[in-house]
């Protein structure tokens, strides 16, 4: 009942009358827009929504209106959810995207690239034809620990919707064999997908695209199947999703007991502490780095955390500025210095130390451990 009542609401969505469809238009940009402003990577499903309406909704000027007037929407829910932020970002550093699109703004506090991530972009014609099937049958390859068939089955569900749309407007079939919603969600799909695999390829952005999945799926199934088999295939392609989804080891940990601290820290020995300032090594290529955050509530308030992020070797210098005020502070400060590291991370966090004009000199260094990580190292470091 359930899923009958979602796909006859998709279905009608677009026959809604003008001043619904703007309403609809101009609250979806809203809505897209805030999610952009609060997480830029969102931002990849504004030209998918905008596309969706000029593409589906006729005749040509009305579909094109309501995706101008979607656009509307996009850019004031992202002044609204983002604006403070962007303006505050631009004042600190001089880019309100901070660290990234730095090759437009050109902040002094990084290099002047756009900073996007490239490493999960695809590699070779295979993988740009097919790349959700291949993260299905090797997730090693963008370093993931899972497997989950949903992005492949909207990526399948897609290409077979728009082939039955593109047979639909050669032959004019009567009565169509997608109704408008689906159509619509097609073209938003495709759009967002495209997006995202030439400027992204990183998966967890493709959430959404992974939700809708059962519905898409539902959806282009139904125009295949007759009356009497729709649902019983469509409760079995969804079974089978659910069948080849392989869950991930995420490293969970329980609650424990009501009253215990869910991040429990153990080695810190706050007299040495005083008045010290702990340096924080950065991923770098070949680094065995991991994040160290959650421990620094159980330090002394006191205390004070700069993260080091460069070494001699340029490549690893992207954020320039930043280093130059890291090194303006550890100038600055006339107390102890320690640094808090991976154990297995020591070659490197020396030479990122040898940057600033610091060294780690032999003596004892403290392993903090923790319920939720691998331990750390914590040692002193002179001038």
């Amino acid at each position: 009942m359930y899923w009958r009542k979602v796909a006859g609401a998709l279905a009608s969505a677009p026959a809604l009358q003008p001043k619904a469809l703007a309403t609809a238009a101009f609250a979806g940009g809203l809505l897209v827009g805030a999610a952009t402003g609060l997480k830029l990577t969102a931002g990849l499903f504004e030209p998918a929504l905008c596309l969706a309406f000029v593409a589906t909704v006729g005749p040509w000027w009305r579909g094109l209106g309501l995706g101008v007037l979607a656009g509307i929407g996009v850019l004031i829910g992202v002044a609204l959810a983002g604006g403070a932020w962007f303006w505050h970002a631009y004042d600190l550093t001089g880019n309100p995207f901070f660290p990234y699109l730095n090759n437009l703004f050109h902040s002094d506090l990084a290099v002047g690239e756009s900073n996007r991530e490239l490493s999960r972009l695809p590699r070779g014609l295979v993988a740009w034809l097919a790349q959700p099937v291949l993260i299905y049958l090797e997730p090693w390859l963008i370093s993931l620990r899972f497997r989950d068939p949903r992005l492949a089955a909207t990526y399948l569900a897609t290409l077979v919707g728009l082939m039955l749309l593109l047979w639909q407007g050669l032959r004019r079939h009567r009565p169509p064999l997608l109704g408008p919603g689906i159509r619509f969600l097609l073209v938003f799909v495709a759009v967002a997908y495209v997006v995202w695999l030439v400027l992204f390829g990183v998966y967890r952005y493709a959430i959404v695209l992974e939700m809708l999945a059962p519905l898409l799926f539902t959806a282009v199934l139904f125009a295949f199947a007759a009356p009497s088999w729709r649902w019983p295939l469509a409760a079995g392609a969804l079974l089978g999703l659910a069948v080849l989804t392989q869950q991930g080891d995420w490293q969970r940990r329980p609650f424990g007991r009501l009253g215990d601290a869910y991040v429990a820290v153990q080695g810190i020995d706050p007299g040495p502490l005083a008045d010290a300032m702990v340096l924080m090594t950065a991923w770098r290529p070949g680094s065995k780095w991991r994040p160290a955050s959650f421990l620094m509530p159980s330090f002394p308030a006191q205390v004070k955390f700069i993260r080091i992020a460069a070494s001699d070797d340029p490549a690893e210098n992207t954020y320039p500025g930043a280093s130059r005020i890291a090194r303006e502070r550890i100038a600055r400060h006339r107390g102890p210095f320690f640094v808090l590291f991976n154990p297995e991370d020591a070659e490197t966090v020396g030479r990122q130390l040898a940057f600033f004009g610091l060294r780690q000199p032999e003596g004892r260094c403290d392993t903090l451990t923790s319920n939720v990580a691998e331990p750390f190292r914590l040692c002193p470091v002179a001038r």
